[in-house]
């Protein structure tokens, strides 16, 4: 608006990690990611409706808020992949009060609530004579009205330096005056969101309360389900017992296109399907096995097979075809029969769990009978339960906004996550978020590593173009260029560990071991298994480590390359990579670049039975691999070890989880033997299975 005075506004919505992370699916997962990209959306329209800016982040082109304001993108599908981070700053006039932003959250989230209630819950209390307990309308009111904390400052037009705390400082007068468990609501907890009431209001812990609980939940499922043939756990399971906030969360995807383009204002994905299926975490880990499986004709017979077998069975109709539109997040062919199945169906632990895999004992024996069949004649061992969560966040931003200015910073952010969801789906993966400098992504365990390694490069290049563009002077433009960086961490997560608990050490991983012990600028490597086991390893993107691994990945999975036995990985990791601990620890061992090392490692080898397969040229090659993958180099140029021995361990999990290429031969016996894989009847302890929900709806 020309001529008009304007103030510096500086907003935040939240909670974050109080609704991202507290998920018990993928869709969960994403479903929180979107929502909260979708409020912010809501708050940036109030803005330039009322006549103001948005300045970071760059809006003009960004999918998500062109949809929220009506605006043509030349888009071919809706968006649903939340872009906006959930801070921003604007210019607003002045005399427009910035409370516009706070209505404009409340009055979109207490609509998309109001179209969940009007659909399911109002449904689910009439369908019961039991029904919700008096005063559920007064606490769905409470819960929606209460939640979302929408924080602003306002100021002169100061230049970023001298405006980037300003948010900081006022988080700190935060006072948090909400309903909750403490509170006049009481209540049994929510199960997705531990601090707040479930939505019934009867407690289990009363006797006479108990039956009038479970008639409410179980009138809600079926007022959800929309065949009888639906697997109740697919939207909401029983035991499931949520919260407004949660109840929103999960079932905002399942409404009628009708309902959901009204709350939203589109149907994003273009398709309720696309929302309603997510891939499981299991269908995740299965996913390269699945498809190594049906790589030759006998394969694909097999899981023909498998599927029409899988057919046949009555119990199993929702679960045959539970994973049907994961291809739509995936970048993958349309699926049917054998890619269509439950992740579940593909391990033998979530066949022989009761209370996770609800059929007849008759039924679930014959399944077990039938997937060891397919294992076993398939050739290729059993699918790994592993599957990777991937977290990446620009370094320093606020240092290089304050050196470089607004507009090149916004510009890199703009550039790269344009590119992020299709380098994510080209490694097989599903894009959660990507807005700004911060991405979110499920990934099968082979593809992750190389789509880090993708994604950082498409970071890097995207600050080229933004230096180029922006007008920096030479000086300051290769300044911006080399400072402009970014950090990932990668948790590979038994998929029996709960998502919340996988997501919180995606979290630290990040910030704690990629970004604060090794400089930034780096990329974490973490395996997290259900008993609490966690390795990791950590090295800069721009050291010889990062692409060895890459390198040594590419080895295991792809024939066509140097492939190594998993014997010799077991030496390495094992007796080999103990002796070398000793020799560093002793400060014996020389630097990680010396010949001297490279000519250890080689003579180590050279003729041992776990490299019959390899020539000299070959050997060689894997070994500067392996020199360098154990190179430690921090991200801001320095090393902090010669040599780490530790990143054998990693490896030889990375080879002990990797599908086969061929039927495997026996190896010699190298060292102590990796660890175990838990056998069918072992199952996860009742705390964790109580939240592995996402393995089973995506």
């Amino acid at each position: 608006m020309t001529g008009v005075a304007m103030r510096r506004l500086m907003v935040s919505i939240g909670p974050v990690q109080g609704f991202v992370a507290q998920a018990r699916r993928t869709r969960d997962l994403w479903a929180g990611s979107f929502l909260l990209s979708w409020l912010t959306g809501k708050a940036m329209a109030a803005v330039t409706a009322a006549g103001g800016r948005i300045l970071v982040p760059a809006v003009d082109e960004d999918p998500l808020f062109l949809a929220i304001t009506g605006a043509p993108s030349g888009l071919a599908a809706a968006p649903f992949i939340g872009s906006l981070t959930n801070q921003f700053s604007a210019d607003l006039p002045e005399g427009v009060d910035p409370a516009i932003c706070r209505k404009a959250v409340q009055d979109a989230w207490c609509g998309l609530g109001q179209a969940v209630r009007d659909t399911f819950v109002t449904k689910a209390v009439a369908d019961t004579a039991k029904g919700g307990r008096p005063g559920l309308d007064a606490l769905w009111d409470r819960q929606m009205a209460g939640f979302w904390e929408v924080i602003w400052v306002a100021g002169p037009q100061l230049p970023p330096a001298e405006t980037g705390h300003w948010l900081a400082m006022r988080k700190n007068w935060r006072a948090h005056l909400r309903s909750g468990p403490t509170g006049a609501d009481g209540g049994d907890n929510c199960l997705l969101m531990g601090d707040w009431p479930e939505l019934s209001g009867w407690l289990r812990s009363v006797r006479s309360e108990r039956a009038k609980q479970d008639a409410f939940w179980a009138a809600l499922r079926r007022a959800v389900r929309e065949k009888p043939t639906d697997v109740d756990t697919l939207e909401l399971a029983e035991g499931e017992r949520l919260s407004a906030i949660a109840l929103v969360k999960r079932l905002f995807p399942v409404l009628p296109e009708p309902v959901l383009k009204r709350a939203i204002g589109w149907v994003p994905g273009g398709s309720r399907d696309r929302l309603r299926s997510w891939p499981s975490t299991r269908y995740m880990a299965a996913l390269p096995w699945m498809q190594r499986l049906q790589a030759d004709q006998a394969g694909k017979a097999l899981a023909r097979t498998y599927a029409d077998e899988i057919g046949r069975e009555t119990e199993l109709a929702g679960y045959r075809v539970a994973e049907r539109h994961a291809y739509r997040h995936l970048g993958l062919p349309e699926q049917a029969g054998f890619m269509a199945l439950d992740g579940n169906l593909f391990f033998d632990a979530a066949l022989a769990n009761p209370r996770e895999f609800k059929v007849s004992d008759v039924t679930r024996k014959r399944l077990r009978t039938r997937l060891a069949k397919l294992i076993d004649e398939g050739g290729i061992g059993a699918p790994s339960p592993y599957y990777a969560v991937l977290l990446m966040d620009g370094d320093n931003v606020g240092a290089l906004i304050r050196s470089a200015g607004v507009d090149p910073v916004t510009a890199l952010f703009s550039g790269f996550t344009a590119q992020v969801d299709t380098r994510v789906r080209s490694a097989r993966g599903a894009t959660i978020y990507a807005g700004g400098d911060d991405v979110m992504a499920l990934l099968p365990l082979p593809d992750a590593i190389a789509c880090a390694r993708d994604l950082q490069r498409a970071y890097r290049d995207a600050a080229h173009k933004a230096a180029a563009a922006s007008g920096l002077a030479p000086t300051a433009a290769a300044a911006f260029v080399a400072a402009a960086t970014i950090s990932a961490g990668i948790v590979f997560a038994e998929a029996a560990v709960p998502l919340r608990l996988v997501l919180e050490r995606a979290r630290t991983l990040l910030k704690d071991l990629a970004k604060t012990a090794n400089g930034r600028n780096s990329l974490a490597l973490a395996i997290l298994k259900p008993g609490g086991k966690d390795r990791e390893w950590v090295s800069a993107w721009d050291g010889p480590a990062v692409d060895a691994l890459v390198r040594m990945v590419d080895g295991m999975v792809n024939p066509r390359e140097v492939r190594v036995s998993s014997g010799f990985i077991h030496a390495l990791a094992g007796p080999f990579g103990t002796m070398l601990a000793g020799l560093h620890a002793a400060d014996d061992l020389p630097d990680f670049d010396d010949d001297r090392l490279l000519d250890l490692l080689i003579e180590t080898f050279r003729g041992d039975p776990s490299t019959r397969t390899l020539s000299e040229a070959q050997l060689r090659t894997v070994m500067v691999d392996y020199r360098n993958l154990c190179c430690r180099m921090r991200g801001d140029g320095g090393k902090t070890a010669a040599f780490d021995p530790g990143a054998g361990l990693v490896l030889r999990f990375l080879a002990e989880n990797m599908p086969a290429a061929t039927k495997p031969e026996p190896e010699p016996e190298q060292g102590p033997e990796p660890d175990q894989r838990p056998e069918p009847d072992q199952r996860p302890e009742p705390d964790q299975k109580s939240e592995t929900g996402e393995a089973k709806d995506g």
